[in-house]
């Protein structure tokens, strides 16, 4: 039993808006753009479109009560946000629940 509530639990953290989240969940689009206005792209200096190598990513997760807004946000290396989320994965794996 603990278990199924275990992997509930993950399942659910693994759906929420996280730094994480690559795909679908990016916050608010005016924020990215104003954090991309003041921070442009490192690897081509561009401050929309298309970044190689890097992406968008929350200081402070949105889950864990981060702010979306251009102060809590940062660029990440691809490999640095993969890196990342097999590591908050791991942590999803070890969450305990209590009855």
């Amino acid at each position: 039993m603990n278990f199924k509530r275990t992997l509930i639990v993950c399942l659910i953290l693994a759906a929420a808006p996280c730094s994480h989240a690559k795909k679908g969940s990016h916050g608010d689009p005016a924020q990215r753009a104003a954090f991309r206005q003041a921070n442009p792209c490192p690897s081509n200096g561009e401050t929309s479109g298309a970044c190689p190598g890097f992406v968008i990513d929350y200081i402070r997760p949105r889950s864990c009560g981060g702010a979306d807004s251009p102060e809590n946000m940062h660029w990440r290396s691809v490999e640095m946000a993969r890196l990342q989320d097999k590591a908050e994965l791991k942590d999803c794996n070890n969450v305990q629940v209590r009855d």
